[in-house]
This record gives C-alpha cells, sequence and structure tokens, in this order.
C-alpha cells in the first residue's frame, strides 16, 4: 500500500487538494470538510494519524500528499502564514506565541506534529490558500502516482510542488 511510507509514527504532513468539486458526492465533500481544503490549491499541514490517512486513501483521486520538509515549512509560514481574521501572520505574532522566529517554529513544528492543535488554537491556521503550481503539474491530476499520474501520496516530491505554488516560487 502506498501509504505505508508515512505511517512510521507521527510525521506532518502536507495535503494538496489539486481537483474541483464538480461531480463530488457528498461524502467526498464532507472529508474535504473535515480537512478544511474548500478549493483547489488549498493545501493543509496536518499529522499522520490512522484516521488522516484514511481519509487521504478515500480523497486519493483529488489530493497530493507527502511528507513536508522543515525548509517548505518556513517558506509556507513566512510567505503565506495567516491568523483567524486573515491577517497575515507577523514576526510579533509568532514571538506572542512564544518562539523566537518563524524557523524556530517551522523546526517544532517539523519534530513535534502534536503542536499544531496548540498553535490553532492559538489562532495561526494551517489551511495556506496556494497559486496554481506555476510550471503546471509534471503529470496527469486525473491518474494516480503510482499508474503515471499526480494524484495521490508523492512522498518528499511535494515540496517541490509546494515550492513551485508559493508566491515567487
Amino acid at each position: 500500500m502506498e501509504t505505508s511510507a508515512v505511517t512510521g509514527g507521527e510525521r506532518l504532513i502536507a495535503v494538496l487538494r489539486i481537483r474541483g468539486s464538480s461531480g463530488l458526492s457528498g461524502e467526498i465533500e464532507k472529508t474535504f470538510s473535515m480537512l478544511s481544503l474548500s478549493r483547489p490549491n488549498a493545501l493543509a499541514l496536518t499529522q499522520s494519524s490512522k484516521t488522516v490517512l484514511g481519509m487521504l486513501n478515500k480523497l486519493k483521486p483529488y489530493i497530493v500528499w507527502g511528507e513536508v520538509s522543515k525548509e517548505t515549512l518556513f517558506v509556507l509560514l513566512e510567505t503565506q502564514g495567516r491568523t483567524g481574521k486573515r491577517s497575515v501572520l507577523t514576526q510579533e505574532m509568532i514571538e506572542e506565541i512564544g518562539y523566537d522566529s518563524f524557523k524556530t517554529l517551522a523546526e517544532r513544528m517539523h519534530e513535534n506534529p502534536q503542536i499544531l492543535k496548540d498553535l490553532a488554537g492559538g489562532g495561526v491556521k494551517f489551511v495556506f490558500r496556494l497559486h496554481p503550481s506555476r510550471k503546471g503539474f509534471n503529470r496527469s491530476t486525473k491518474a494516480l502516482a503510482g499508474t503515471g499520474g499526480q494524484a495521490g501520496y508523492i512522498g518528499a516530491k511535494i515540496n517541490e510542488l509546494i515550492s513551485t505554488m508559493v508566491q515567487g516560487g
């Protein structure tokens, strides 16, 4: 099974919605809602629990996911980070939460995905609205990664994809 690379302990994973909502069942839409992925090019950070992996397997044809690196986390937080009322995540807000920089926050999140819940309680959002990929997708978004497409689990390649979607990437 293709998710076996993620199941070794709680890891921080990035889930990116790559397809729209046309023709989806209510069950699939509800699963997207639970992951806070309301539109294409939305990216959510989550920990790789058994429940989340079950949801990801259900959404396989519509998403891409993989393990996110510290460097990618840093770039996401610094350039795309938001708080509750769509305000930009600033250095001052990071210091109020108890971290001295975006880099420190990214390192702590990568080491311990459990702190996502604590930070979300502090108003930090972990759903990012990204631009469409600057160079497009390398493969079809309608076929799974193992069969020549882009959808499904792509492992560490998610970091390259995210870098093409982050503003200035």
